[in-house]
C-alpha cells in the first residue's frame, strides 16, 4: 500500500515558517521537528533571537519567552526544557 505525506504536496512558499527558540538543539529535537514538517505544512527554522522570532508566521519555544518578548499577533507555543521535565517526572509517585 503506498502512502501519501501530505506535507510533500505543499510547495516551500505554501508551508508556515516556524521559528524555533532554543537553548541548545540536540538530535531528539533535530527529529522531533522533522517529523513534524512531514506530517504538517510547515517549516521550522532557527529564530536568532525573540525579536527576531516576529518574522516568522509562529514560534515553537523551548524555554521560556520572556513577558513581552512577543507581540501577541504570533501565535507561539512554548514546551518545557528537558531539565525541567526531567525534574517534574523524578518528583512525582505513581
Amino acid at each position: 500500500m503506498m502512502t501519501i505525506d501530505a506535507a510533500e504536496l505543499q510547495t516551500d512558499e505554501q508551508r508556515k515558517r516556524i521559528g524555533v527558540i532554543a537553548g541548545r538543539e540536540d538530535a531528539y529535537r533535530q527529529r522531533l521537528l522533522a517529523i513534524l514538517e512531514s506530517a504538517f505544512p510547515v517549516r521550522f527554522e532557527q529564530a536568532k533571537s525573540h525579536a527576531a522570532a516576529e518574522d516568522f508566521d509562529g514560534v515553537l519555544a523551548f524555554d521560556e519567552i520572556p513577558a513581552g518578548a512577543l507581540s501577541n499577533d504570533v501565535p507561539h507555543l512554548v514546551l518545557p526544557s528537558e531539565s525541567r521535565t526531567t525534574k517534574r517526572e523524578t518528583q512525582g509517585t505513581l
